[in-house]
């Protein structure tokens, strides 16, 4: 009897962790490809969630050989782009990010969605 009920339970167990808005939380997108995808231009870094939930405090941060120059985007719904351009971006000290006296190297984005699910991205610059 008890191997009859601890089957079950794991049989419960199972298929509620299998349930689509468990497979959104964990960060495979909501069509199975990267959830945060990171563009660059010229004139802005551009960020598109496809991680099937909204994205939460979103802290894009460039780094360059001197210091790094950061940008927080409150929300960035389902299935949407934001287009933040490189003026924007501030360091510690209030310095505005000027894209031609610097060298960037790489463009991080950290952010959670509303189940508290944490998504880490780091990219190469490529203008």
């Amino acid at each position: 009897m008890t191997k009859i009920i601890t089957a079950l339970v794991a049989a419960c167990l199972a298929a509620t962790c299998s349930n689509p808005a468990v497979s959104k939380a964990i960060g495979t997108g909501a069509d199975g490809s990267t959830p945060i995808v990171v563009r660059t231009s010229e004139s802005a870094v551009i960020v598109e969630n496809h991680t099937g939930r909204a994205l939460l405090n979103v802290r894009i941060t460039i780094t360059t050989e001197t210091k790094p120059f950061i940008v927080v985007v409150p929300t960035i719904d389902i299935g949407a782009t934001s287009e933040q351009p490189l003026t924007g971006f501030r360091s510690e000290d209030g310095t505005m990010l000027d894209p031609a006296a610097v060298h960037t190297t790489q463009v991080a984005i950290t952010s959670r969605d509303t189940l508290a699910k944490r998504y880490e991205v780091t990219v190469p610059w490529k203008p």
